[in-house]
């Protein structure tokens, strides 16, 4: 009889200690971190327009920023100057060179005063003295009387507003940077201003769409490093 006591009280034990790690187990279970499922961009979505390339194609825009993608022949890993390529033009007076993008064409003008260089996107417009979109850059010179480069770009202030300015040089010259917002169409400018051999000479660019400030700059910084003075008397070095 005292032996099927033990017994059943053993047996009771098992039970119990077997229920006890069951339970156990089972806590432990719940209390794992649940794996996170992948998320996914079905709720984000980018703005349907399209920005048209120098080669006349177009992108759109892409996640995760929604910025435009790379036009085609972008080498994004590669410098600025490897990107665009030189064109060289020499005024006919002699006066300087420039290298220009090779996306970029010089389209001729009695005098050359000033040359101007228009993108791909500026020729298909159909009103030569608007721009209508892409980028335009000239360069312009005249005679200066003024002592101070400061004194000289006074002389042709405008009321467009001033975005930046910083001090440069072009070719060796002292020169001032600026960008601005012209009260007229609301066109991005790029300019630099610098005085040389009795001349004021003015770069100008200008970028009808704020989406393509960044590129078109780049363009023309590549003008205002490849800029050189030819002719000896406007070479003076002040």
């Amino acid at each position: 009889m005292r032996q099927r006591e033990g017994f059943a009280i053993a047996l009771l034990l098992i039970i119990v200690a077997a229920a006890a790690v069951i339970a156990a187990a089972v806590v432990l279970v719940f209390n794992q971190p649940k794996a996170s499922a992948p998320t996914t961009n079905t709720g984000v979505a980018c703005t349907a327009d399209a920005k048209q390339c120098p080669d006349g194609s177009y992108v759109s825009r892409v996640l995760p920023s929604c910025a435009f993608a790379a036009c085609p022949g972008t080498n994004t890993n590669s410098n600025t100057e490897d990107r665009l390529g030189p064109g060289t033009y020499q005024h006919p007076d002699g006066l300087y060179t420039v290298q220009y993008p090779t996306a970029w064409t010089y389209r001729p003008r009695s005098g050359d005063n000033p040359s101007m260089f228009y993108d791909a996107r500026a020729l298909t417009q159909t009103k030569e003295t608007e721009l209508l979109l892409g980028s335009k850059i000239e360069i312009y010179y005249e005679d200066s009387s003024s002592k101070t480069l400061a004194e000289a770009i006074e002389q042709r202030q405008s009321d467009s507003t001033i975005l930046s300015q910083t001090t440069i040089t072009l070719d060796g010259q002292p020169a001032i940077r600026r960008a601005v917002r012209s009260s007229f169409g609301n066109t991005y400018i790029n300019q630099v201003w610098t005085l040389s051999g009795g001349k004021l000479f003015i770069l100008v660019q200008y970028i009808v769409e704020d989406d393509w400030v960044g590129e078109y700059t780049s363009a023309f910084d590549h003008f205002v490093s490849t800029f050189q003075f030819t002719d000896q008397t406007a070479a003076v070095k002040d």
